[in-house]
């Protein structure tokens, strides 16, 4: 993984505009949407690029809008940036990695750690990080920095419910639908998971209404703005209302929490018990430090959750004055 991203990242800096880091495949669909779209298309919304005669919206175009809408907006004032739409996704592949090393030290420095241990380990996971392995082909979403910073988000929120900070979570997802949108699952999930957890780990009834009304500042508002924006007007009539690939593309356990590529997960394939293979969109392998990570938070919450109330104290017994 490291020797794929460190190939990755030295490409790009030095032909970031000249050369494309996958000439076929999703790689090359992902360039030529985002490239046509910031110098022929007249409008910000449709990439005339696809489905024909309709043309498609650009967030299942590809056209990743945060990054090709940008460059279009002020390739008006600056004609010459709208030649500049290849340089301008590689470098925001740069820019994602540089922030999850930056959001990974802030978070960790937040809950104590020393300095000379929080950098190196946020270096270390950004490029081991799933994301990154991205880089070869599935453009939009090698963005580490994504769940990075909505942990800080919500670190900051943990620390105080303030609508501000719900607000910023809000904006978070909402840009990083723009560059894909599975980054909106991703992310609001994550939130989901979040509350669920907190509220069971205190099991305060009065909690609920706070966090629903948090909960849709945060997941629900940028939902309402990429339905209205994705299906309000929508030009293509024929759409297909059972799409293939969402039931087929998917994961299994042996794709998250073993990987054929360790040492010792091909030992235990080869004389021990065989490992299913996944196809490789669904391959996600998380490591062993986070599975027992993993495993230990969960038993900690189901300790909790199941361990007896402690009763309260009696109070002393109370003797008459003589």
């Amino acid at each position: 993984m490291y020797q794929v991203v460190y190939a990755e990242v030295r490409f790009l800096f030095k032909t970031p505009n000249s050369k494309v880091i996958e000439p076929w495949g999703d790689g090359f669909k992902t360039y030529l949407a985002l490239v046509y779209h910031v110098r022929y298309d007249s409008s910000y919304t449709r990439l005339e690029a696809m489905n024909y005669p309709y043309g498609e919206h650009v967030i299942p175009g590809d056209a990743q809008p945060a990054i090709s809408n940008t460059l279009k907006a002020i390739s008006k004032r600056i004609p010459e940036l709208a030649d500049y739409g290849i340089a301008g996704l590689h470098f925001s592949l740069l820019f994602s990695l540089a922030w999850c090393v930056i959001f990974l030290y802030v978070l960790f420095r937040r809950l104590g750690l020393p300095a000379w241990y929080s950098i190196p380990i946020s270096l270390a996971i950004t490029f081991l990080s799933p994301p990154s392995e991205r880089l070869i082909s599935h453009y939009g979403l090698a963005h580490p920095a994504a769940l990075t910073a909505l942990l800080y988000g919500l670190l900051k929120w943990e620390e105080r419910h303030h609508w501000s900070t719900s607000l910023g979570i809000a904006l978070l997802i909402w840009f990083f639908s723009l560059i894909h949108f599975y980054f909106f699952a991703i992310l609001s999930f994550t939130v989901a998971g979040y509350f669920a957890f907190s509220w069971l780990i205190q099991r305060r009834w009065a909690l609920l209404p706070r966090y629903a009304m948090h909960f849709a500042v945060q997941v629900l508002l940028p939902f309402v703005f990429f339905w209205w924006w994705m299906m309000a007007g929508d030009p293509v009539t024929d759409r297909t209302s059972s799409p293939w690939g969402f039931l087929n593309y998917n994961t299994r356990p042996e794709g998250v929490f073993t990987s054929l590529t360790q040492p010792h997960f091909r030992w235990i394939h080869e004389h021990i018990i065989a490992i299913k293979q996944v196809d490789y969109e669904g391959k996600s392998y998380i490591g062993i430090v986070a599975l027992v990570g993993f495993l230990i938070l969960i038993g900690q919450v189901a300790v909790r959750l199941f361990a007896p109330s402690p009763r309260p104290l009696s109070p002393p017994p109370s003797f008459p004055c003589k």
